[in-house]
């Protein structure tokens, strides 16, 4: 079963990769005729360009079905904490792959993912009443959308009418 599920896993994740890289003609034509020819490749280029190539620091990516695009550019970052990581739920198994990663450099990257998992449940933890408070004693509608409408309703610039 678990080679069925890996096979299935390999060819879709190709297929995925081959439309979204635009490798093959047929994987050119199907971009032209349903997207326009939008390139993602280029729009990746351009959004990964503004990271700087000195970035030191904590990187959260999860590039899931994306890694096509941005595995170079994490790869070249040698001073951010984490990168080219993603973490997976397969069968209900977590997994963590590290793209060309082995031995202790698969361990860092395996390690960070779990600090930034205790991290998020330790903020959240220490977070979650203060939350819970707000949004139970101020609602967005009394914040956002009550106080613009009576604004306005008083200036005669909504009506009644104008609601429906």
């Amino acid at each position: 079963m678990a080679d069925k599920i890996q096979n299935a896993y390999e060819t879709s994740k190709n297929i995925y990769d081959d439309v979204l890289t635009q490798r093959n003609i047929f994987s050119k034509l199907y971009i032209k005729l349903f997207w326009s020819g939008t390139d993602d490749n280029d729009i990746a280029r351009k959004v990964l360009s503004y990271i700087p190539d000195d970035f030191s620091g904590n990187l959260l990516d999860v590039p899931v079905g994306t890694a096509v695009f941005t595995e170079n550019k994490w790869s070249s970052l040698k001073n951010a904490h984490m990168n080219s990581t993603i973490v997976e739920y397969i069968e209900g198994i977590e997994v963590i792959k590290a793209f060309g990663r082995l031995g202790t450099s698969y361990e860092k990257y395996a390690k960070a993912i779990l600090d930034y998992k205790k991290f998020v449940v330790k903020w959240l933890s220490s977070t979650w009443i203060t939350m819970k408070i707000t949004f139970a004693l101020f609602p967005s509608t009394l914040l956002g959308t009550l106080p613009v409408g009576l604004y306005l309703t008083m200036h005669g610039q909504l009506t009644i009418l104008d609601v429906n």
